[in-house]
């Protein structure tokens, strides 16, 4: 599941997405931040830091390889 920060996100994250995740992903340390002071009552599960620079454009070519890389550790 795919969620953004952003109010204005497709799929904002919420307290159910944060209370369901068994892991969750983002691309920079500031987003982790985030996620733990706005849902820190409804956080149970780990948030991993990808250290993707947030600078790339949806679904860029770039940002695919970096993401396929940095999640095979976890995909194992």
């Amino acid at each position: 599941m795919s969620a953004g920060l952003a109010e204005d996100s497709d799929s904002p994250i919420d307290v159910e997405t944060v209370a369901w995740a068994d892991r969750i992903f983002v691309m920079e340390s500031r987003h982790r931040r985030v996620i733990e002071r706005r849902f820190a009552s409804a956080l149970r599960s780990p948030v991993v830091t990808l250290r993707i620079r947030d600078e790339f454009q949806f679904m860029d070519e770039t940002l695919i390889a970096l993401l396929r890389s940095r999640m095979v550790p976890f995909l194992r």
